[in-house]
């Protein structure tokens, strides 16, 4: 299939996906395919508008209620999201009204916004606003392109498809430049985005919600998605490509919510595009926009069906890679990476940051003298009274054989004292009333401002840890960090 039938079939789904994104080529190209006749120029624009509004709109609302987690969890965003903060301190007006414009900043630019302390409603405004300007000038612009072509070429129809794919190409080349370029200033980003790509998609399939306004939220998006999806079929005519896009909120709900809702949405989005084919229907037998609403429906029950095992044995692989077998705490894999994770949120948000590194005393002869089952019933004591003793927001891992690593979320030096006493005092009881000659060693660090990277937090806590080993063990060496140079107490 060429491209000129695919831009007919399929034009006005693009449309539609590509503003609600980063659309500028999109729009160019229908705009321009719009004037040479392939496709509706009120429909091109109505769908534009939509699109691009409600993209904004949604990653508005997506800075305003994740915004802090993004950063947290894609760091990459932190630049983007620093200069759309210093262009808005001196530029309030004009910037949201020409954000579109402004290369990078597309999505970016919106989840700062969200951020702020800016209005719903007042974005809401401007945001329409800017929207029809963008379109008006972005779509102006392809059709003046086809105006221009049709008046330089006598026979401007065979190059309607070449001219066509200069536009996509050229856009094409632009961002892979782009991004290139940013990959390339940025240290080790060519040699890490493999591992960057992996790990978003990680992040966003294996954060399902985890409480029930959180549900509720994605909930209600799946079906307001599905109902827009339906309404842009129903004014287009029935178009047929638009029962693709109704994979969008299913598979959102399935991802997010699970296999049940995810099925609930498709097989809701499927009657209500039948019933729409029903109203518009004119010479079509009922029967067979029955069948052929079936069919749909048997599709989207397969891809959602298999969609859900991918993600369920992501989610079984990522626990099976980032879990300790024999404690069921994180694994060393898992404290690094919630490590990091911390770091940025603590220095994002000027928090305390707190690590203990605890090892057991005299763990090896437990295992010489009472066998390794002995060992590893010690092992799970030993996670049993980290997990009463520590909050939600704290992390506790097994570090490597009789090694465990604890990080406590913005909790000061006093606090942390406190708490280090607790554990230790905890492990001391819970080892005498196993009749074993073991005593555990703790080393804990309180940073005022967080380190650059976990790993040289860690080699702190490990360092004192040794210093107790060294000196009389069953004992807590805590030191607090004041200053990035390194001032420091006792």
């Amino acid at each position: 299939m060429t491209l000129l039938p695919l831009i007919q079939h399929y034009g006005y789904v693009g449309v539609f996906v590509g503003t609600f994104l980063e659309g500028e080529t999109i729009l160019l190209a229908a705009a321009y395919a719009a004037h040479r006749g392939y496709l509706d120029p009120p429909l091109v624009a109505a769908l534009a508008l939509t699109g691009c509004f409600l993209g904004d709109q949604t990653f508005f609302w997506i800075g305003r209620r994740w915004g802090n987690r993004l950063l947290t969890k894609f760091p990459g965003l932190a630049p983007r999201i620093a200069r759309m903060d210093a262009l808005l301190n001196r530029h309030h007006l004009p910037i949201i009204m020409i954000m579109r414009f402004l290369y990078g900043l597309r999505i970016a630019g919106p989840i700062a916004i969200g951020m702020s302390r800016l209005g719903g409603l007042r974005f809401l405004c401007l945001n329409l606003l800017s929207a029809v300007a963008w379109t008006t000038v972005i779509g102006a612009a392809g059709y003046g392109l086809g105006a221009g072509t049709l008046y330089l070429l006598s026979d401007v129809t065979r190059y309607d498809e070449r001219l066509l794919m200069a536009i996509l190409g050229a856009g094409l080349v632009f961002r892979v430049v782009a991004k290139w370029r940013s990959l390339r200033t940025s240290p080790h980003g060519l040699a890490c985005m493999p591992v960057t790509l992996s790990t978003r998609f990680h992040q966003f399939v294996l954060a399902q919600c985890p409480d029930a306004s959180c549900r509720a939220q994605w909930a209600a998006g799946s079906i307001s998605t599905a109902i827009g999806i339906v309404a842009l079929h129903h004014l287009s005519g029935s178009h047929p490509a638009f029962f693709i896009l109704l994979l969008l909120p299913t598979l959102m709900a399935t991802l997010r919510l699970g296999l049940v809702p995810g099925l609930a949405i498709a097989i809701f989005g499927a009657g209500l595009m039948l019933w729409s084919d029903l109203r518009m229907a004119s010479t079509a037998s009922p029967l067979m926009l029955i069948f052929n609403a079936g069919l749909r429906l048997s599709v989207f029950v397969l891809i959602t069906w298999g969609a859900w095992k991918i993600v369920d044995l992501s989610r079984m692989l990522h626990a099976l890679s980032h879990t300790d077998s024999l404690t069921q705490l994180g694994n060393h894999r898992a404290f690094m990476s919630r490590g990091e994770e911390e770091i940025q949120r603590a220095r994002r948000g000027a928090l305390p940051l707190t690590v203990l590194f605890i090892d057991l005393d005299n763990f090896k002869s437990v295992n010489d003298t009472y066998g390794h089952d002995a060992g590893d019933a010690l092992l799970k004591k030993v996670a049993k009274v980290l997990g009463a003793r520590l909050r939600h927001s704290d992390f506790a891992a097994r570090l490597g054989g009789d090694e465990f690593g604890v990080i406590l979320y913005a909790t000061e030096g006093s606090g942390a004292h406190v708490v280090a006493e607790q554990i230790h005092g905890d492990l001391r009881a819970s080892f005498k009333i196993s009749g074993h000659p073991v005593s555990a060693s703790i080393g804990a660090v309180t940073f005022r401002e967080a380190p650059e990277r976990f790993d040289e937090a860690l080699k702190q806590a490990d360092a004192l840890m040794y210093e107790v080993k060294r000196s009389s063990k069953d004992a807590i060496l805590h030191r607090e960090i004041l200053t990035p140079n390194g001032v420091c107490h006792d």
